[in-house]
């Protein structure tokens, strides 16, 4: 039996390939399977890398809405206390109305402030 094992399946030399030695053929083996272990080990890499990716957008958009809900909640807020504010102004104006110029500026001076922290966010 000969030593001599072609990679083409093929024992003998001529059209279809060379012949290679029992040795060299299983050197070949080996490399070739230290390859396939090698692209098996990038794909896993690349998959893990897309997962994080994944993961991070999500997380972005999770982070994201619920920035948006707070910013709304406070939004609200502030429409509801400058309301309150304007009613009580109008109120306290009825029965004193020689502070109705201070009343109207505590008003605006809150509307102001909530305007500019809800401009700045969270």
């Amino acid at each position: 039996m000969s030593q001599e094992v072609s990679l083409f399946g093929n024992p003998t030399s001529g059209a279809l390939g060379p012949v290679f030695s029992t040795q060299t053929s299983r050197q070949v083996r080996r490399e070739v399977e230290q390859a396939q272990a090698r692209g098996q080990v990038a794909l896993a890499n690349i998959a893990v890398r897309h997962q994080i990716a994944e993961a991070e957008l999500a997380s972005k958009a999770t982070l994201r809405a619920a920035e948006e809900h707070a910013q709304s909640y406070l939004t609200a807020t502030a429409l509801c206390n400058t309301a309150t504010l304007v009613a009580q102004a109008k109120a306290h104006a009825k029965t004193a109305p020689e502070g109705a110029h201070l009343y109207e500026a505590i008003v605006t001076a809150y509307a102001q402030g909530a305007i500019q922290r809800l401009q700045k966010g969270l």
